[in-house]
């Protein structure tokens, strides 16, 4: 099946010059079905809606600067020239991101696994 759907919003890419912006959907039952109830989500997506902030040049930070490590309890803190990164050993995971002592990440980046439910999963299936 195949529609359009006008959005309410009336922000463009010029709206907020020098930040990101993006656009989210998600797609949720309208009905309860066999395996989910009414709202469950099944479907997201997000678009980038214009170019937003610069961020520095990844292949200018590893230039000339030697890598160096240290482990902090359940972290792994790297230094090369003037950026660091900070790893979660436990979670396996980028937890800081700094550059010229500006931190470039709020948090880091979480996976968003999703996958259609099998037949035999579904509920009262038997």
């Amino acid at each position: 099946e195949a529609g359009e759907v006008g959005l309410p919003c009336c922000m463009g890419p010029g709206e907020f010059p020098g930040r990101e912006q993006f656009l989210n959907l998600s797609f949720r039952l309208n009905r309860a079905l066999g395996w989910a109830e009414i709202g469950h989500e099944v479907a997201r997506a997000q678009f980038a809606l214009g170019p937003g902030l610069k961020g520095p040049d990844p292949s200018r930070m590893c230039r000339g600067g030697k890598v160096t490590t240290e482990q902090r309890g359940p972290e792994l803190v790297c230094h090369s020239g003037n950026g660091s990164t900070v790893w979660d050993t436990v979670r396996g995971r980028l937890a800081a991101w700094k550059f010229h002592g500006r931190d470039l990440l709020l948090e880091g980046p979480r996976p968003q696994f999703w996958r259609a439910p099998l037949d035999n999963e579904r509920m009262g299936a038997g």
